[in-house]
């Protein structure tokens, strides 16, 4: 008899524990279903402890469209679980107009718990059931409230650590005879796209690196690299045709002469080169009204500035620099200058007349936000002019 009494006992808890389960879930599911109704214009409160006092500061949901968190919410089913109290920082989800509230948290012990509580203080826990391939219900929530706390300017930026000299000294496009080498920070480490000509145009090949940088030896060493055979095309743009090599190693270092070294360590690529730095000019264009400037790099370090201003659709002006990068001051100073006068006839034929050709003192910078100026040009009219750069990658419809 005692033992049919404790076989009901337990049909009887289980009963309304899978009840309490239940209800909660129909619960929940009922008010999500209401809020990813906007006709239903339900009235609820998302407040998070990483981002301000849980029992006062709100989070702006209308500053995010929340429907794609909902669904998710509404994918979940639930089941009992023991009652023990939340962990990490918790973000809770309540109803107002109903003195309602469901509390999620991140922790690991607790990212699939939500906390039930009404206006008498009756306390439910419940358990979300993982699904395959979704997020735990605390990381949806914890996302949710990242991303509202994000609209509303309360994350703070984080500022990057600054480079070191040693390090700083790296970051440029440097060239040789040989090889082409762009060294630039992203995402916290580095990265590098080498070109040189070990096959025959218009056939390169390409490496493409991340690297960390050694303090102690003072190099980026790479932590991956690939190598690829690209196809360069009419406008000197270059489609990847296929991957040569992966698991590819290298080092870069920059020696007493303050030129770049490449030892590539799968192959002899590098070997023996020594780069220069060169800025990042070459191959780039910049507008300002009528007035064009383009860069091209004709040998190791000398690099091209080309001006042309239109006076009608027949009678341009017509500059061209030769130029030296300094990697001091990050710009290009020339050294001569030709101008002349090309007049065009309605058949297109050309006519250039050089109107000067005189040693030349000017000097070409870019800002950080890549606009361009020209100082000492021997032309006012040039040096009064701010360049825009011409994002080749940019669309103008």
């Amino acid at each position: 008899m005692k033992k049919m009494l404790a076989m009901l006992m337990a049909l009887v808890l289980a009963l309304a524990l899978g009840c309490t389960a239940a209800l909660a879930e129909e619960d929940l599911t009922a008010h999500l279903k209401r809020m990813a109704d906007p006709k239903d214009n339900i009235q609820y409160v998302i407040k998070s402890a990483e981002y301000g006092d849980p029992d006062t500061a709100e989070l702006d949901h209308t500053l995010l469209d929340d429907s794609t968190f909902i669904e998710l919410l509404l994918d979940m089913k639930f089941e009992p679980a023991d009652l023990k109290e939340m962990e990490g920082a918790c973000v809770v989800l309540s109803f107002p107009e109903e003195n309602l509230s469901y509390t999620f948290s991140d922790a690991p012990e607790t990212v699939n718990l939500v906390l039930r509580e009404d206006g008498n203080g009756k306390k439910e826990m419940y358990k979300a059931v993982e699904l395959p391939e979704r997020a735990a219900i605390g990381n949806v929530m914890d996302a949710w409230a990242f991303g509202l706390a994000d609209a509303q300017g309360l994350i703070p930026e984080e500022t990057p650590v600054p480079l070191s000299a040693e390090e700083k000294a790296f970051d440029n496009a440097w060239n040789c005879e040989d090889a082409w080498v762009d060294l630039f920070t992203e995402d916290g480490g580095w990265r590098a796209v080498v070109r040189n000509t070990e096959l025959y145009y218009p056939k390169g090949v390409q490496w493409e690196y991340a690297l960390g940088y050694n303090p102690e030896k003072k190099t980026l060493d790479s932590v991956s690299g690939t190598k690829f055979e690209i196809l360069y095309d009419d406008n000197g743009g270059i489609e990847i045709t296929k991957t040569l090599l992966d698991d590819c190693s290298a080092t870069f270092a920059i020696n007493e002469n303050g030129k770049l070294t490449w030892q590539e360590d799968t192959t002899d690529a590098g070997k023996g080169l020594e780069l220069e730095p060169i800025g990042r000019y070459n191959g780039n264009s910049w507008m300002s009204d009528r007035v064009s400037l383009e860069v091209f790099l004709e040998d190791v370090n000398s690099q091209k500035v080309y001006i042309t201003w239109a006076d009608s659709a027949f009678e341009t002006n017509a500059w061209t620099y030769a130029c030296a990068y300094d990697p001091e001051t990050d710009s290009l100073k020339a050294e001569y200058v030709i101008c002349e006068k090309v007049k065009t006839d309605e058949a297109g034929n050309e006519n250039r007349e050089i109107v000067y050709e005189k040693e030349s003192e000017a000097v070409f910078s870019k800002d950080a936000d890549w606009k361009l100026t020209v100082k000492n040009s021997g032309e006012e009219r040039l040096d009064a002019l701010v360049f825009d750069y011409m994002d080749p990658n940019q669309n103008d419809g």
